[in-house]
């Protein structure tokens, strides 16, 4: 008799238990669910969230673009510059502007206009507002025209414009369509994404905080993290 009150009892109790038991068996489920939706290690792209910078970072950034592009330039019109740029034709073309320049129009209307929507996503990426990422672009394209592109020719206003305005539009339309593939779970949208985006796959993404400028009485550079 005792046996049989006690299962009584048992089967009593065991609805409150499950009742009980349910929030901690949703938790369990819903952990094993984020598990599987984000896999361990992958970052997580959020969109901007801009921040107040000092002017000597904002200056390192500028300087560490202009420095790159100086021997890439060099290479890409080597025969002109070493041809036919002198110290006389730098002085006569240096502050000096035209509308159009003689360049082919895949360089203008293409190469200026990728290269500035890589820049402002850089910016972008390191945090700057729309504004803030389109100044710093327009004062990027200025340094180089105004003092390196003067050792063959005059600065070209439309190669201002171009890299400026149109690399704008473009870059802020590459960085949205970025977002959603870089967060994907298909390794080539990932991979997409980081070919629209490329300042993402080399860790310059603010929220990695891969990219860190240092600068001491005697030093200064950067430490960079890459990120494939």
């Amino acid at each position: 008799m005792r046996r049989k009150q006690c299962h009584k009892f048992l089967i009593l109790l065991l609805p409150l238990i499950l009742e009980a038991a349910a929030p901690c068996l949703a938790d369990t489920e819903k952990k094993e669910e984020a598990l599987v939706s984000e896999p361990q290690g992958r970052t997580r792209y959020e969109p901007v969230k801009p921040r107040s910078h000092e002017f000597i970072e904002s200056f390192q950034y500028v300087s560490y673009i202009y420095a790159a592009t100086v021997p890439l330039y060099l290479a890409m019109n080597n025969k002109e510059v070493f041809s036919n740029a002198s110290f006389n034709l730098y002085f006569s073309n240096f502050g000096n502007m035209t509308f159009f320049d003689q360049d082919l129009p895949t360089a203008n209307w293409i190469l200026h206009v990728v290269t500035g929507s890589l820049a402002f996503e850089f910016y972008r990426s390191r945090s700057y507002d729309l504004t803030d990422a389109f100044i710093l672009t327009l004062i990027q394209e200025c340094l180089f025209q105004f003092t390196l592109e003067t050792l063959i020719q005059p600065t070209a206003l439309e190669n201002v414009a171009n890299t400026t305005i149109l690399g704008t539009i473009l870059g802020r339309g590459l960085e949205l369509s970025s977002l959603p593939l870089l967060n994907s779970g298909t390794l080539i949208f990932r991979g997409l994404g980081y070919v629209l985006n490329p300042s993402a796959a080399f860790g310059f993404w603010e929220n990695q905080v891969k990219l860190v400028p240092m600068v001491g009485t005697k030093t200064a550079g950067l430490s960079l993290k890459v990120n494939f």
